[in-house]
C-alpha cells in the first residue's frame, strides 16, 4: 500500500491498523529529532469512526512501516505532475550533495512502473548496476588477516602471541585482488534497501535478484567517510548514478542512530535545508559560470554588540566583488500570505544585513507556488541610506525535472542581479 502526502498539503484520511499509525508516531518523534524539526514531521488527528487524517510539513523522502510506503512530496514541487515531482527531486538532491557528473543526472532510468519515489531510485539503480556490469563487476585490492601455512605478505604483529603458541602458523597481512571492495559493498547494500522499500513487486523482485549476484561482497556498507572518498575507474562510468543513489542513502541512514523497535527503514531530508542548500548550489553555477571574479559567501551578521550581548542576523549569503558587498540574499522556505507581501521581519533581516554592509540592493529568494506569481517583484525602501532595493524572486523548480533544468535558474538569477536595481 502507498499513502501519498503532500508537505503542508491537505490531510490524507483513511482507516489504518492501530500498529501503524503508532508506529508512524514513534518514527515522527525519531525525525523531528534527527533532522531538527521545530514540529514532528507528521500529524495524526482522530477524525470519527475509526477515521485519522495524516499530514506531512517540514519534510520531504518516503520509509516504510509494515506494509505501507509512506511517501511525501516537498511543497516546493506541488504544482508539478506525479513522475515529474520524483526526478526534479531526485535532480535537486543529487546537486545539492554530490554535484554527480552529466551522466548521472541524464541516465535514462525506466519509467513503467515508477509508482513512487523511492521506485525511480530503485529503476536509476538497477539500470546502471545492469549498464556497468557489461564491463564486468569492480575489483581491488583488499586487506586482508588470517593464519596460514606459509608467510604471505607480512607478518601481523598483532597476532605475536599466536606464533608462540601455534609456530607452526603464521598471523599474516596481505592484500587480495577482490569484488568486496567497499564500492560493490555500498551498491549492494543500497540494492537490497531499496528492493525492500520499493512499491512495484516486480521491480523490488529485480532488485533483490541483482544484489544476489554481487557474490562474495558482504552486505554490510561502508562507513560514510570512506564512501565519500569512493572514485570510479573511467571503464566503469555507468555505475556513477547508482554511486549517487547509494550515498544518498547511506546518509540518511547513518542519521538513525537508534535500533528500536520502532525503527522503520525510511530516508527524509529536511525540506527547508533543501531548497537553502539548493539556491547555495545554484548561485554559485551563476558566479562561476558568468561573473568568476565575484565571490559567493555564506555569513552570520553582526547588528550591534555589547560585551557579549551581541545582536545578530544570519542571512544566507552576500556576493562581493572587489571586497565589496554588492548583494544580500536570503532563501526562505515559505509560501506567501494572500496579501501578497513577504513577512515584514524577513524583510527587515536582509534590509539591516545591507545597512551594515553598505549594500544597496537585498533579496529574498523564494519558491514558486502557482503561475499567477510574477518571477520577480522589486520595492524601492522609502528613507536614506543602504539598502535602496528590496526584491522578492520566485524560483520555478518544476523545471528540475528536465534534463539540465538547473540552467534556467541560473540565467535568471544572473538576469535578476544584473537588472534588479530600481522599479519597473
Amino acid at each position: 500500500m502507498l499513502l501519498s502526502l503532500t508537505e503542508y498539503g491537505a490531510p490524507t484520511k483513511g482507516r489504518w491498523q492501530a500498529s501503524f499509525l503508532s508506529s508512524l508516531r514513534a518514527e515522527s518523534q525519531k525525525w523531528k529529532l534527527i533532522l531538527g524539526l521545530p514540529q514532528e514531521p507528521f500529524s495524526i488527528e482522530y477524525v470519527r469512526q475509526g477515521i485519522h487524517s495524516i499530514r506531512a510539513q517540514g519534510i520531504a523522502g518516503f520509509l516504510k512501516i509494515d506494509d505501507t510506503a509512506v511517501e511525501i512530496r516537498p511543497k516546493f514541487l506541488s504544482p508539478i505532475s506525479d513522475h515529474s515531482w520524483r526526478r526534479a527531486l531526485w535532480r535537486i538532491l543529487t546537486l545539492v550533495e554530490d554535484e554527480p557528473s552529466l551522466e548521472a543526472l541524464s541516465t535514462a532510468a525506466v519509467v513503467e512502473d515508477e509508482e513512487s519515489f523511492s521506485d525511480l531510485l530503485g529503476w536509476i539503480l538497477l539500470d546502471s548496476v545492469r549498464l556497468a556490469k557489461l564491463q564486468g563487476v569492480p575489483r581491488g585490492y583488499v586487506e586482508m588477516r588470517d593464519v596460514l601455512p606459509v608467510l604471505r605478505g607480512r607478518i601481523d604483529l598483532s597476532r605475536m602471541v599466536d606464533i608462540v603458541s601455534r609456530p607452526y602458523i603464521l598471523p599474516c597481512v596481505y592484500d587480495n585482488f577482490s569484488e568486496n571492495i567497499p564500492l560493490n559493498r555500498l551498491v549492494r547494500w543500497a540494492t537490497a534497501q531499496l528492493a525492500f522499500l520499493v512499491n512495484s513487486p516486480r521491480l523490488g523482485k529485480m532488485l533483490s535478484d541483482e544484489a544476489d549476484e554481487f557474490v562474495g561482497v558482504d552486505f554490510i556498507p561502508p562507513g560514510v567517510v570512506e564512501a565519500e572518498r569512493i572514485s570510479l575507474p573511467v571503464q566503469y562510468a555507468h555505475l556513477d548514478p547508482a554511486l549517487h543513489v547509494s550515498r544518498l542513502l547511506l546518509r540518511r541512514q547513518s542519521l538513525q542512530h537508534a535500533e528500536d523497535e520502532f525503527r522503520a527503514p525510511g530516508f527524509l531530508w529536511k525540506s527547508s535545508e533543501v531548497f537553502e542548500r539548493f539556491v547555495g548550489y545554484l548561485l554559485e553555477r551563476m558566479l562561476k559560470d558568468y561573473h568568476p571574479l565575484w565571490q559567493l559567501e555564506s555569513f552570520r551578521q553582526t547588528l550591534a554588540y555589547k560585551q557579549g550581548r551581541n545582536i545578530s542576523t544570519r542571512p544566507d549569503y552576500r556576493i562581493l566583488s572587489n571586497n565589496k558587498t554588492i548583494a544580500v540574499l536570503d532563501a526562505k522556505y515559505k509560501v506567501w500570505r494572500k496579501n501578497k507581501r513577504p513577512m515584514v521581519q524577513d524583510v527587515y533581516q536582509v534590509m539591516a544585513a545591507g545597512r551594515i554592509n553598505d549594500c544597496s540592493r537585498v533579496f529574498l529568494i523564494y519558491p514558486r507556488s502557482d503561475n499567477t506569481e510574477p518571477p520577480v517583484m522589486t520595492w524601492r525602501i522609502s528613507g536614506a541610506g543602504q539598502p535602496v532595493t528590496f526584491a522578492a524572486l520566485f524560483i520555478d523548480l518544476s523545471c528540475m525535472a528536465q534534463e539540465n533544468g538547473e540552467q534556467p535558474l541560473i540565467n535568471a538569477f544572473r538576469i535578476y542581479l544584473r537588472t534588479t536595481g530600481s522599479v519597473e
